[in-house]
């Protein structure tokens, strides 16, 4: 999909024209100057610590994926109620609290793929549950997405 990045949304190939950057660690400084003198003065950079840095790429993605399933699965129920998924998604979209990102649907296309959505929202669900911690939601996320992926 095109993504409008000049709108506030990452770039989906050239960090440089992010708008803006998280630098999480104790040596942050030289990272820091080197982005602002690729990027230069319009993006934010924010510094943080690097756990901080790391669980906000993580949420990030799992956001993104989570919003995916729900898109997927709505279009599912549309099918049920045979109303028409793209004029639920524009009237939908009218909120100004949803945004349009991952709600565009192919429905011969399903769930979410790629480098980072799947790998990060494993890693986040594995980190929890050494932790002691069972994210039963973000679990049933994955397991929609292996449903809609035709993945056992």
């Amino acid at each position: 999909y095109h993504i409008p990045y000049w709108k506030g949304y990452p770039h989906p190939t050239d960090m440089a024209l992010h708008d803006f950057f998280i630098f999480g660690g104790s040596y942050t400084e030289p990272w820091v100057e080197l982005w602002q003198s690729i990027a230069g003065w319009a993006p934010r950079y924010l510094i943080t610590d690097s756990l901080t840095a790391e669980v906000t790429k993580y949420v990030e993605n799992m956001f993104l994926a989570t919003k995916k399933i729900f898109c997927d699965e709505l279009y599912m129920a549309c099918q049920v109620f045979n109303v028409d998924y793209n004029i639920v998604r524009e009237l939908w979209l009218m909120d100004g609290r949803v945004g349009p990102a991952m709600t565009i649907i192919d429905p011969h296309n399903p769930g979410f793929g790629g480098k980072c959505l799947p790998k990060d929202t494993a890693a986040i669900v594995a980190a929890l549950a050494v932790k002691g911690y069972d994210a039963k939601f973000w679990n049933a996320v994955i397991q929609s997405n292996k449903r809609f992926r035709g993945i056992r």
